[in-house]
């Protein structure tokens, strides 16, 4: 979720009136920097292109329809197929990372956090802190998770949830799903990044 969500942050500058958001412009460049280093320049350039499809598609009906109590967990299946390769890529990149590489993404996600909660405080919409406890839900999961990773390496992990706690892995997992494509498409709309 960390690389959609810089993904998102990194558009923000390109689609926006706010000038509030022009001000953090060299702080997003180097977090972009930090995850091309981390994950490769090819997979972010991936990973952008699917969250701005999706953006253009899937966020874009989810802001526009009448019918969104409906269509949304359509919406948010199409959402989450779109990033699937890319997600699988970033996943990929980063369970091969070194246990010691662990704090390097723990500290990046924390200053992309930050950073996302920074502007979107700035945005002026009534909301935005509704939006950062949202954030604040997906970024303790993930953080949850590097730190059970580092503990019990990746295969103990997902042995341990499986032996202990699949059913209840599966509907956070989920859960979290549709808090993202909701987050997403709420930031996306005050950020004005319809592409």
């Amino acid at each position: 979720m960390m690389s959609i969500t810089l993904t998102v942050l990194e558009n923000t500058r390109r689609y926006t009136i706010l000038p509030t958001l022009t001000i953090a412009g060299s702080t997003r460049v180097s977090l972009t920097k930090r995850v091309k280093r981390l994950i490769g320049s090819d997979v972010f350039r991936e990973l952008t292109k699917a969250v701005k499809n999706s953006i253009k598609h899937e966020v874009s009906e989810a802001l526009t329809t009448e019918n969104l109590t409906v269509i949304f967990p359509q919406l948010t299946e199409k959402f989450w197929l779109r990033l699937a390769l890319p997600m699988l890529e970033v996943n990929q990149k980063l369970s091969s990372l070194r246990a010691g590489k662990l704090s390097e993404i723990k500290k990046l996600e924390e200053d992309i956090t930050h950073e996302v909660a920074k502007l979107l405080r700035c945005s002026g919409y009534k909301y935005s802190e509704d939006l950062v406890y949202g954030l604040s839900a997906m970024v303790d999961y993930d953080m949850w998770l590097l730190e059970k990773v580092s503990e019990l390496d990746f295969e103990g992990l997902v042995k341990r949830l499986w032996e202990r706690a699949l059913e209840e892995m599966l509907q956070l997992s989920g859960y979290l799903r549709y808090l993202f494509f909701a987050w997403t498409s709420a930031t996306s709309a005050i950020h004005r990044i319809l592409l």
